[in-house]
């Protein structure tokens, strides 16, 4: 709910600094709102909360579109947005109420940060066809450890939703900066129409992570079919679409999608301890995949979603998949 006001307060602000348009996405994944679970399922990957603000492309300031002039992944963009984030994850072990650190189990651990991303959008000239493009670069920068806030704000949604909380976290990992560089590309690979505003898609993805909290490569991609699908590239926090300088509001549309990654690890500061301390770590797995599938739905500048995760076992020491849920709502405004 904060994160909600916060992030409204600022689209207020910049509508009043003349800007012309943006979009205010809110995600929450958490494994409290799996399908079928209930309430007492905290464990591993447990929260996640992204805010982020996307610029239009003509609010997009000069210095963010002469850095991403100088990258070759850009290159014939028709679009350049930029994206502010804030966001803070959280991982805990399956037994909240052990005061010791579990070997054989992962470690607390909590991650507070923010970030500059740009999003460069490459469009086919045929709107039917739709053979677009998409990349996005991200670098974050934030601190693991106490200064993430993450065991208050566990606590807090805890005493709200009636839980026991967590009586570990004097064992997370300690106090250290952090730095995250990403780079994703996604691509719309096939588009059928249906007939009657019914189509289908099909979008891959890679995605390269390189810094003290992750470094791993992965592959995927997703499949949607839907109702007036809109021309974006499924459920992503920074997202310019509709942002453009002649864009109308789109009309209602829903869709149905499904999908998944293979990701190559190779470090993983959560699972394998502090950078510059040693901490509680277990030993992670060198190959994670995940399974998706979800809902989404817009009218004007609202949308909406909600999607299930089955992830693999992260760490040798553990055989169980994992499951968490993702919401994702933005509002998008023109002027």
């Amino acid at each position: 709910m904060r994160r909600s006001l916060v992030l409204l307060l600022c689209a207020s602000l910049s509508a009043a600094c003349g800007l012309r348009g943006g979009r205010v996405a809110v995600l929450e994944e958490n494994d409290v709102a799996n399908i079928g679970d209930g309430l007492d399922t905290d464990r591993d990957y447990t929260q996640g909360g992204f805010a982020a603000l996307t610029l239009s492309a003509e609010d997009t300031p000069d210095w963010a579109r002469d850095a991403a002039a100088a990258v070759p992944l850009f290159r014939g963009a028709t679009e350049i947005h930029l994206g502010l984030l804030l966001g803070q994850e959280m991982y805990t072990p399956e037994d909240l109420f052990a005061r010791r650190p579990n070997p054989d189990d992962r470690p607390y651990a909590g991650w507070l940060y923010a970030g500059l991303a740009l999003e460069g959008r490459t469009l086919d000239t045929n709107a039917e066809r739709r053979r677009d493009r998409r990349d996005l670069l991200e670098l974050d920068l934030g601190v693991v450890g106490n200064a993430s806030l993450a065991e208050p704000s566990q606590a807090l949604s805890h005493r709200i939703l009636g839980i026991d909380e967590a009586e570990g976290w004097d064992n997370q990992l300690e106090n250290e900066p952090a730095i995250q560089a990403a780079w994703e590309r996604r691509w719309r690979a096939l588009r059928g129409d249906c007939g009657g505003g019914w189509s289908a898609e099909a979008i891959p993805l890679v995605r390269v992570r390189a810094g003290t909290v992750r470094l791993d490569a992965a592959a995927g991609g997703l499949a949607r079919f839907g109702w007036n699908v809109p021309r974006d590239f499924g459920p992503t926090t920074v997202d310019g679409t509709g942002l453009g300088k002649d864009a109308s509001r789109p009309s209602p549309w829903a869709y149905l999608h499904g999908g998944g990654e293979a990701r190559g690890v190779v470090h993983d500061l959560f699972l394998e301890g502090g950078t510059f301390e040693d901490g509680p770590s277990v030993s992670a797995t060198d190959l994670v995949h995940d399974a998706t599938a979800g809902i989404a739905a817009g009218w004007g500048p609202l949308s909406a979603g909600f999607s299930q995760t089955w992830r693999s076992p992260e760490f040798r020491e553990r055989r169980r998949y994992h499951r968490f849920s993702t919401i994702l709502v933005a509002w998008t405004w023109w002027f």
